[in-house]
């Protein structure tokens, strides 16, 4: 789990002159944790978390309620001897705004001269609930309009302009870290009704295949084991992208695992992509299941995943590398058609990941 976006925005700072740092309250590997957890497989594991009082709207939860990463006390250390100019600050789901409420209120407190500028899907799903957190500026947009944003109105002074393929994520500012996330295109040309990727990137952009292995050759040269695809739908019209792209990666020989954990369509799965995953020093692969349940559309779902398990399975793949994502909470659907489904791929001897559908602002689903 990468903060992808402020990467890039320091990528973009960096390359016009400003001197930039990383506090990533969610690095496993931070210098400022008190104990760190075990390492699981792949770069993956636990993080650390500390019980505390629940929020009022959820006391009637009987469930315990965590903070999770870095301590407030530890980052209050770090700003208050490390005299910043700005903070950028960056939260992927909505639901996290107490944590993104508790750093505006350290930094406050301990460097009321910083200013903060506050940014991320948060803001660009819930813009008027973010500004009312005290930033100094709400941000919703990605690095095309931030040039502008920087310059008119966040005070910050910029001479360089950058599109996404001029820079590659400043994934140096980590310390020890061995993994990564990249992408290599924008949005996505499908229309979930849970999934808000089209309010985000109203425009399908594909990045070039050169551009994307300028980003390995960047992560090779840091020494990054494990890159993870953060694709929506890598698989899309795969004979003009992820075949011709994931080809010449295999003639580069990185020597890198890399990891499809965003979920395949399995609908796109056939021999040729699973021959492709073969030849590469592929860790997870994820496929999309949802549901199985006639009821939500699962019947077809159901024959296009055994498809797929059956083309991976065929080219050699092991099954404990393989992945289904199934939702929980989709309209209409069962305790019975979560089980049905779950029976389904077990007999298929894959790993199954549980999703719990949460209702994103701007999705049909969420207006329902």
């Amino acid at each position: 789990m990468k903060p992808l976006g402020i990467l890039y925005i320091g990528s973009y700072l960096k390359n016009n002159g400003y001197d930039v740092e990383l506090f990533d309250f969610m690095d496993r590997y931070s210098e400022y944790l008190s104990r760190r957890l075990k390492e699981k497989k792949f770069g993956t594991g636990n993080f650390n978390k500390v019980k505390i009082d629940k929020p009022i709207g959820m006391r009637t939860i009987d469930r315990p309620y965590y903070r999770y990463g870095v301590s407030r006390e530890k980052f209050a250390e770090k700003i208050k001897i490390g005299n910043y100019d700005c903070i950028f600050l960056t939260s992927m789901m909505t639901y996290w705004y107490q944590g993104v409420q508790e750093v505006i209120e350290t930094v406050r407190k301990e460097s009321p001269e910083t200013k903060i500028i506050l940014g991320g899907v948060y803001p660009r799903l819930l813009y008027e609930h973010a500004s009312s957190l005290n930033a100094d500026k709400v941000y919703n947009g990605d690095i095309k309009g931030f040039f502008e944003f920087c310059n008119n109105e966040a005070g910050i002074k910029l001479e360089k302009r950058f599109g996404y393929q001029d820079i590659v994520p400043l994934y140096e500012l980590y310390r020890g870290n061995k993994s990564a996330a990249i992408l290599t295109q924008l949005g996505c040309n499908f229309k979930c009704t849970y999934c808000a990727v089209n309010k985000l990137y109203p425009k399908y952009e594909r990045f070039s295949p050169d551009y994307v292995l300028k980003q390995l050759d960047y992560l090779k040269g840091i020494g990054i084991e494990d890159v993870a695809f953060y694709d929506d739908a890598i698989l899309f019209e795969k004979e003009s992208h992820f075949i011709p792209l994931m080809k010449r990666i295999i003639e580069k020989k990185y020597p890198m695992r890399f990891h499809f954990s965003n979920g395949f369509h399995s609908r796109f799965v056939d021999d040729e992509v699973a021959r492709i995953i073969k030849a590469l020093n592929t860790g997870i692969i994820a496929l999309s299941v949802e549901t199985i349940s006639d009821k939500t559309g699962g019947k077809s779902q159901k024959e296009l995943t055994d498809r797929a398990i059956e083309a991976l399975f065929n080219a050699g793949i092991e099954n404990w590398n393989i992945y289904a994502y199934i939702m929980i909470g989709m309209e209409e659907e069962s305790l019975e058609d979560v089980i049905l489904t779950v029976e389904h791929l077990r007999k298929k001897q894959v790993r199954i990941l549980i999703n719990e559908v949460s209702p994103v602002p701007h999705t049909p689903f969420y207006e329902k």
